[in-house]
């Protein structure tokens, strides 16, 4: 990269982005390109590497958000549990298992 952009070689060093994409960090192609005004040259490897960057993103947000609603459910679920001598309200004064002795 720094060849072509010392050598003001516009089209190789768009072209060297496109091929070598997965080997450059972006911060290193984005100041090369703004050092030497080749902004222009590096714009389809920067918009890539946003388009990457947000899908990544989107998925983790997605990730988390199927994991936060799961553990809410669990939690509610444990919540909604009543216990067999609290749903019988005529049974108010025996004791559950063994019938109303009175």
């Amino acid at each position: 990269l720094r060849y072509f952009v010392d050598n003001d070689m516009k089209e190789c060093f768009a072209a060297c982005l496109f091929t070598c994409y997965d080997l450059i960090r972006p911060d290193v192609g984005l100041e090369l390109a703004w050092r030497k005004n080749m902004l222009d040259y590096a714009m389809p490897f920067l918009i890539q590497v946003l388009r990457e960057y947000t899908s990544r993103i989107d998925a983790l947000d997605k990730k988390t958000q199927k994991k936060e609603e799961a553990e809410e459910k669990e939690k509610s679920a444990s919540n909604d549990f009543v216990p067999d001598y609290m749903a019988n309200p005529m049974m108010a004064g025996a004791m559950p298992g063994f019938g109303n002795l009175a």
